[in-house]
């Protein structure tokens, strides 16, 4: 397994590079305003183990319907926007 150690620059760079990817992704006309967890990694290009993680943490607004997790588009914008 291999680790690399990033600069406080260089993790920045990558941070602003995922925030840049994750903006592009708002960009996609045809996302639903109400996700699966399916959709939102999709929507954010991430695993849906890393939504899972996120969820978990308290990290990304979700909701649930009938038990599975719904995510709304709006809100994840503005969580996107505030980090």
């Amino acid at each position: 397994m291999n680790i690399t150690l990033y600069t406080e620059d260089q993790a920045l760079e990558v941070a602003r590079r995922a925030a840049c990817l994750a903006v592009e992704a708002t960009k996609k006309p045809d996302t639903p305003e109400i996700m699966t967890l399916s959709q939102v990694a999709e929507y954010l290009q991430f695993t849906t183990q890393t939504i899972q993680n996120k969820i978990r943490s308290g990290g990304l607004p979700v909701s649930y319907r009938m038990g599975d997790p719904r995510f709304i588009k709006k809100e994840i914008d503005e969580w996107l926007k505030s980090n």
